[in-house]
């Protein structure tokens, strides 16, 4: 881990300088999605899907992954 990679074509590729478009993170062939929820009726989704991932003792990000596995292969 000890190299530095300084080559600005690496740079724009990734997400950290464009996440509407790139191909790895940091150097891994990575994908994100952030959400945010907003407002009283989003937030009030988000912790209903909350208790729902606890409820089925699942991690919250595996849970929103398999409902959108899902809906996807639909």
């Amino acid at each position: 881990m000890g190299k530095r990679l300084r080559n600005p074509d690496v740079c724009r590729t990734c997400y950290w300088a464009y996440p509407d478009g790139y191909e790895h993170v940091a150097m891994r062939p990575l994908r994100r999605l952030d959400l945010i929820w907003s407002g009283k009726e989003e937030v009030e989704v988000f912790e209903e899907l909350k208790r729902k991932t606890e409820s089925l003792q699942k991690r919250m990000p595996s849970y929103v992954k398999e409902i959108i596995r899902k809906h996807v292969q639909e």
